[in-house]
C-alpha cells in the first residue's frame, strides 16, 4: 500500500506537507476505501464496512492522546543532584543522587519538563519499597539478630526479594551502633572473606587465614570495646558457598571459649542454602543458627498492592494494567 501511494505522490513531487496530505487523501478514496480489501472479505470495501458498522466511536481524550506522543529518556543524577539534558542542568534534588529519572519532555516544547521514576527499578528508595507484612516479620527479626548478636540465616527462591530485604533491614539500623560489613563473592573463600572485612574496617589483612583471623577479633573487639559499635557481617549468595567457606563459619562464631557471639552475621541465599544446611554434614553449623528466615513468594493481591506502591512512586495516576494482569 505504501509503495502504491510513493508511486503516484513521485508524479507530482509535492513541496509542501500540506500538499502531501491532499494527496494522500485523494489517494485514499479513490485508491484503497472504495475497494474490496482482502481482511474484509470479497466483496467489502474499507468505507462500506466502517458505514455499516453500528459500534458507537470511541474518541481518545486529548490528554491521554498528548501524552502518547511525549519523548522520554532516562539520565543519571550526578554527585550535585543535577541531570544534564539537552545541553542544560537540572536539579533534581540530593536525595536521588547516583539515581536514574526519566525525563519526559514534549521535544516541539522544552520549556516544561516532568522528571519521573522508573517505578520498578533497582535503585528504589528503600522507604519507597511496598512494605508486606512478611517483610516486616523478617526485618523485625534481623533487627533482632543484629541487636543480640545473632547468627541468622534468610533464604527464598529467585525473585522473592533477599538482597532488597537486606538493603531495607541496612538502612533502617541505627548507623552510631551498627557498622555492616558486607559481602558478596560466588568464590569466596575463607582468606578473601578475612580480607574482605578487614578492608571495610580500614585494615590491611594478614596474609595467612589464621593471622587474619585473630586480626579480624582483634579489630571487632576495639569496635565493640571502644566504640561501642556491634558489627553486622551479610554474606550475600550464601548458596554459592563451599564447604570450607561454611565450616571456617562455624570457627569464626567460636569466640572466647564460646562464650559470646563476636558479631552479628546474616547468611542470605537462594532456597538450596537452607537444603544444604539441613544436611547431616553441616549439623554441626546448623546447630548454630539462632534464626532462620524465609521469603515466600507474593500472592495475588500482594501483588497488586507491590505494583500500585511502586507506580504511586512513579508518579503514575492513571490505571496502566487491566484487571486481569494485577
Amino acid at each position: 500500500m505504501v509503495d502504491s501511494f510513493l508511486g503516484e505522490v513521485a508524479l507530482e513531487k509535492p513541496n509542501t506537507l500540506d500538499r502531501l496530505n491532499e494527496l494522500f487523501q485523494v489517494w485514499l478514496a479513490e485508491c484503497y476505501q472504495g475497494k474490496p480489501h482482502s481482511a474484509l472479505g470479497e466483496k467489502t470495501s474499507p468505507e462500506s464496512a466502517f458505514r455499516s458498522d453500528r459500534k458507537a466511536l470511541r474518541f481518545i481524550d486529548p490528554d491521554t492522546l498528548a501524552n502518547a506522543f511525549l519523548h522520554c529518556e532516562t539520565r543519571k543524577v550526578d554527585k550535585s543532584g543535577c541531570i544534564s539534558f539537552m545541553d542544560q542542568k537540572y536539579e533534581v534534588g540530593l536525595s536521588f543522587i547516583g539515581r536514574q529519572v526519566d525525563v519526559v519532555y514534549d521535544p516541539s516544547d522544552l520549556e516544561e519538563l516532568t522528571m519521573e521514576h522508573p517505578p520498578f527499578s533497582r535503585d528504589v528508595p528503600t522507604e519507597k519499597l511496598y512494605d508486606s507484612p512478611p517483610m516486616r516479620e523478617i526485618l523485625g527479626r534481623l533487627k533482632y539478630a543484629a541487636e543480640r548478636q545473632l547468627f541468622a540465616v534468610l533464604t527464598g527462591d529467585c525473585g522473592t526479594g533477599k538482597t532488597t530485604t537486606i538493603r531495607r533491614f541496612v538502612d533502617r539500623l541505627d548507623r552510631g551502633k551498627f557498622q555492616v560489613l558486607y559481602l558478596s563473592d560466588s568464590k569466596l573463600t575463607p582468606r578473601h572473606f578475612y580480607k574482605g572485612m578487614l578492608e571495610q574496617l580500614g585494615s590491611e589483612a594478614k596474609f595467612y587465614r589464621g593471622d587474619a583471623k585473630r586480626q579480624l577479633h582483634r579489630e571487632i573487639e576495639l569496635m565493640k570495646g571502644i566504640h561501642d559499635i556491634q558489627p553486622v557481617v551479610v554474606v550475600d549468595e550464601a548458596h554459592l558457598l563451599d564447604r570450607e567457606m561454611l565450616e571456617e563459619v562455624r570457627f569464626l562464631l567460636n569466640f572466647k571459649m564460646d562464650a559470646q557471639s563476636p558479631m552479628a552475621l546474616i547468611l542470605v541465599g537462594q532456597s538450596e542454602l537452607w537444603d544444604r544446611l539441613r544436611l547431616q554434614s553441616f549439623a554441626a553449623i546448623r546447630q548454630r543458627i539462632d534464626l532462620q528466615c524465609r521469603l515466600g513468594h507474593y500472592d495475588r493481591a500482594q501483588v497488586g498492592e507491590y505494583v500500585a506502591r511502586h507506580l504511586e512512586y512513579a508518579g503514575v495516576s492513571q490505571q496502566i494494567f487491566s484487571d486481569g494482569l494485577r
